[in-house]
């Protein structure tokens, strides 16, 4: 493995355990909704330096990304009922397992 790589898995693994420390603080739909929407916006510029190539996915890709995104709004939801119930060493495991 390159330098760059384990660099920037270790970049991912500390961003991951602070987002998670951060929400655990505030599980609130609020939080959820708008840190998800200030995501999207930093990704925007890198879908629009992309746009030819992301407007000729096949239709199989954007229903597999449709489905995925919904799966991934009722993780979330379900991270923060979990978060605002218990402990972050309770209730993350069996909700990332």
């Amino acid at each position: 493995m390159t330098t760059t790589a384990i660099a920037l898995v270790l970049a991912s693994v500390v961003l991951h355990a602070a987002w998670n420390a951060v929400a655990k603080g505030r599980p609130t739909f609020a939080f959820f909704y708008y840190s998800n929407i200030v995501g999207a916006i930093l990704l925007l510029p890198v879908v629009y330096l992309h746009a030819d190539v992301v407007w000729k996915l096949p239709q199989t890709v954007w229903w597999f990304l449709t489905f995925a995104g919904m799966a991934q709004a009722v993780g979330g939801l379900a991270l923060m009922r979990a978060y605002a119930a218990a402990d972050l060493s309770v209730a993350y495991p069996p909700l990332r397992w």
